[in-house]
């Protein structure tokens, strides 16, 4: 090949390169530019496997009442000064506040498998099978309405008022809503102390005999019949002082009392803390006998009957077995 030859080749792939560049950049200027203006949420009518934030911005911590309403119950909670929960129209009522704070998570943190795009009567929106709507500080509401369960998926039609959106939720989301008001009740935690750390039983029965016991063999028993009482929520309810009355329950009736070593902090005059053992006391009162009849799998109906019982001051009111509470009294009157 000739010097000219050579030359020429070389200009023509220098000009095939200048022509491939120039088509890339021709293409690349044509191509859509990626959109930075996107909603938080999908479009309608689309699904998200990660889930789509139902009412993002919004913070569980921050709201300040809670309402719910379906077939099972009707309720309002309300926060207080020091962030715990009460109900609205019974502040005294005694209130376990994670479970009302399980549900405000629940509701701020919802997410949804699908939004759809518009309402349709198939929902079921005009006759919700909940409805759910919280308050926050700044003014913001929110408000959750649960329609039909959509026969291919399991889940739910649910409708967010304020905004109008449609979305297709979890069916998981209603369970959290299907409690009453009993089902709320903060019960009381018993100590359980060591039958070997407790110094003393006293017993007293509805006739106002009583009787203390410092014996270990008595103490073990007397103990063992105590712990029987459970402080179950099997058959608790909450009772006002009148309610109270009507059970039978007062500090007058008959009761049980331990007395035992538990462990408490000392100050020195140095400055110096130290463990030391204080005497504690646990006590609970009973009250009258109550029958209750129970239904098995079967449907055989069995009566059995009960004593009511509470802590001292206490408005939850638990029962116990009446054949433990027979043996518990008998202590009363034992003799040494």
């Amino acid at each position: 090949m000739t010097k000219k030859n050579i030359i020429t080749v070389v200009i023509l792939f220098a000009l095939l390169g200048l022509l491939v560049a120039a088509l890339t950049i021709v293409r690349r200027n044509a191509a859509p530019h990626a959109d930075t203006t996107q909603e938080a949420r999908p479009p309608a009518d689309t699904a998200d496997s990660d889930g789509i934030p139902v009412a993002p911005g919004l913070d569980f911590e921050d709201m300040t009442r809670l309402h719910y309403k379906n077939n099972v119950s009707e309720l309002t909670f309300e926060k207080t000064v020091n962030d715990a929960w009460r109900l609205a129209d019974d502040p005294d009522f005694p209130l376990e506040s994670s479970y009302v704070r399980a549900m405000a998570s629940a509701v701020t943190g919802l997410t949804a498998s699908r939004a759809l795009d518009g309402e349709d009567p198939e929902y079921g929106f005009d006759t919700p099978s909940l409805t759910v709507d919280a308050e926050f500080p700044d003014g913001t509401t929110l408000t959750f309405i649960a329609g039909e369960t959509n026969e291919f998926n399991s889940a739910i039609y649910l409708k967010y008022a304020e905004s109008g959106e449609v979305f297709l939720v979890d069916a998981s989301f209603a369970s959290f809503f299907n409690y009453t008001r009993e089902d709320f009740l903060c019960l009381d935690t018993p100590p359980d102390p060591d039958p070997e750390s407790v110094t003393s039983v006293t017993v007293k029965n509805s006739e106002g005999e009583e009787r203390t016991i410092t014996d270990g063999d008595g103490i073990s028993a007397c103990v063992y019949l105590i712990k029987k009482i459970d402080f179950s929520a099997d058959g608790a309810f909450y009772a006002d002082d009148e309610t109270l009355g009507k059970c039978g329950l007062s500090t007058d009736g008959a009761s049980a009392q331990i007395v035992y070593k538990g462990k408490g902090t000392q100050m020195n005059d140095d400055g110096t803390t130290e463990t030391v053992d204080v005497d504690e006391t646990f006590k609970v009162v009973f009250g009258d006998s109550v029958t209750v009849t129970e239904t098995d799998e079967s449907g055989e109906k069995t009566e059995r009957e009960f004593y009511y019982y509470a802590l001292p001051g206490g408005h939850v009111v638990y029962r116990v077995s009446a054949t433990y509470y027979h043996e518990l009294m008998r202590c009363a009157t034992r003799e040494k």
